[in-house]
C-alpha cells in the first residue's frame, strides 16, 4: 500500500508463523549456496575462498539467534496490521528496533545486520504469498 500504511487486513497467526520461518531459512539457504561458491573457488585464492566461507558459516547459523528477533517481531506485527500500519517504513523501523534490542542483550553485534534485511524479506513474503493482507 505505501511506505507507513497497509490494506489493514490482518494475517492469521498461521501465516505470520510460515512466513516468518521461510524467512529465517533464507539465510540457511544462500549460506549453502555460498559454501559451495566456496568449494567452487578453489583456484582462486584463499582469500575468497576464506571469505565465501566465512559469510557462508555466518549465515548458515543465523537461525540459531535470528527467531528470538521473530519472536518478537510477529505480535507486533500482528497489532501494526490490525491498525493498517504495517508498511515499509514501519517494518524497518520495527527489525532495527528488535536488533538494537537483541544486540544490546545477547551481546551479538550481527543481529544488526541481520535483523533489517530479515524482516524485510519476511514482508516480502507475507505480500507474494497472501496479497490481501499488506
Amino acid at each position: 500500500m505505501g511506505l507507513w500504511r497497509s490494506s489493514g487486513a490482518v494475517a492469521s497467526w498461521s501465516a505470520l508463523a510460515l512466513t516468518a520461518t521461510m524467512a529465517c531459512g533464507t539465510p540457511m539457504l544462500l549460506g549453502g549456496l555460498a559454501m559451495i561458491a566456496s568449494a567452487v573457488m578453489d583456484g582462486f585464492g584463499t582469500d575468497w575462498q576464506l571469505l565465501f566461507w566465512m559469510i557462508a558459516t555466518v549465515m548458515l547459523f543465523s537461525p540459531l539467534y535470528s527467531w528470538v528477533g521473530f519472536v518478537l517481531a510477529v505480535p507486533a506485527i500482528r497489532a501494526l496490521q490490525r491498525r493498517g500500519r504495517f508498511g515499509w517504513g514501519q517494518t524497518v523501523l520495527l527489525a532495527a528496533g528488535i536488533s538494537v534490542m537483541l544486540a544490546a542483550l545477547l551481546d551479538l553485534p550481527a543481529a544488526l545486520w541481520f535483523g533489517v534485511p530479515l524482516l524485510l524479506v519476511m514482508r516480502l513474503y507475507l505480500r507474494q504469498i497472501f496479497p490481501l493482507m499488506l
